[in-house]
Parts: structure tokens; sequence; C-alpha cells
């Protein structure tokens, strides 16, 4: 059975893209713009699994991954981040903040279904 998945991303287009990969393997998803809209959308939905980009608009994706794991509503839910450039650095501070993997994009299709199973 499909999981929900909550995809968190500023730019239209990959939204729909992580969507439709996301959908077509079985899983519900809904979609957020922006860190106030995930945090609404995260208490209201209670989704499986948060798939979030690390640079948003409005916060830091460390700053929100931080803001939904201190909260004891949503502690638990596990968060996949995405980032177009990553480094060393990243992987400690994502770690730091409860997020659970960190993928490089473009992510493969394959890559991000596999990695979606691993935390759901």
């Amino acid at each position: 059975m499909g999981k929900k998945i909550l995809i968190i991303e500023d730019h239209a287009d990959a939204r729909r893209v992580f969507s439709m990969i996301l959908c077509y393997a079985g899983h519900d998803t809904s979609e957020a713009e922006n860190g106030s809209e995930a945090i609404r959308k995260t208490l209201a939905e209670a989704p499986d699994l948060i798939l979030m980009d690390v640079s948003l608009p409005d916060v830091s994706g460390f700053e929100l991954a931080r803001t939904i794991k201190e909260n004891p509503e949503t502690t638990k839910i596990p968060i996949v981040a995405c980032s177009g450039w990553t480094h060393g650095d990243m992987e400690a501070e994502a770690q730091k903040v409860g997020i659970v993997e960190l993928l490089t994009k473009p992510v493969a299709a394959t890559m991000l279904v596999d990695a979606i199973g691993r935390h759901t």
C-alpha cells in the first residue's frame, strides 16, 4: 500500500516531477512550496514521509527539519532532503537536524523511489 508523501519544493516543475514519480510508484502526494505552507500541511495531513528541498525561499530546509522534529506531533515523520549542491558539511548538518537521507539533484526516479521505500 502506498504512503502519503509531502513534497516541499519551491520550484513547481521539480514538485510536479517528484509527485509524478511517487504517484507512479503508488504513493499519495501533497505539495508545499515554502516552509510556512509545509508546517501547516505537515500538521494537517500527518504524512508518512517528507521529501524536501534544502533551499527554500522563506527558511532553510535544515531549520524547517529542526522545527518539524522538535514538535511532538511531527517528530516521528522521516525527512528525506534533496539539494542541487552537497558537500560533507551538509551531510553532518542533515543528520544533526534529523534528516534521514540527503539526495543530490538531479535525483534519478529509481533512487528517489528506493529512498522513500527505505524510510517508510
